[in-house]
């Protein structure tokens, strides 16, 4: 019976083996994934993209690396500090690739007490072009009429 058990124990063994390499496998192809995700949201740029547009770009990248990361966490502390985390990578990543017009935006983004999430900061973003707009349009000419 021992002998039995060592089999068994043989075969539990080499099963977890087995689970461990398929598993070690995944996690190498997630990890090549994940890396080539991480590249592109790195070098996106705003380029001739509305912000909008910009933002979308950027989010379908973080949705896709979404599909590859799965994140245990212990306890609900843990996760509130790793989203609160996530959440000024995405902010970040979305500055670095801003046009260098909005640098004065980025700047008071930036200079917050807090870095407020992705919707707030591209709300900013958006609003402050909509100012700089109207800014730079050219006022009517209005032509007086003498008397």
């Amino acid at each position: 019976m021992v002998i039995e058990f060592n089999d068994q124990r043989n075969k539990s063994q080499l099963q977890v083996s087995r689970y461990r390499k398929e598993h070690l496998e995944i996690v190498k192809r997630d990890a090549a994934q994940i890396y080539d995700i991480k590249v592109k949201i790195m070098s996106a740029k705003q380029g001739n993209k509305t912000v909008t547009q910009y933002e979308n770009h950027l989010k379908t990248f973080r949705m896709e690396l979404d599909q590859y990361r799965i994140i245990k966490s212990k306890c609900l502390e843990d996760t509130v500090t790793l989203e609160e985390y996530i959440d000024q990578d995405i902010v970040y990543d979305f500055l670095v690739g801003l046009n260098p017009k909005y640098d004065q935006v980025r700047v008071q983004i930036l200079g917050q007490k807090t870095v407020p999430g992705i919707n707030e900061v591209v709300d900013i973003v958006r609003s402050k072009k909509c100012i700089r707009g109207l800014m730079l349009e050219v006022p009517p000419v209005v032509e007086s009429s003498s008397m």
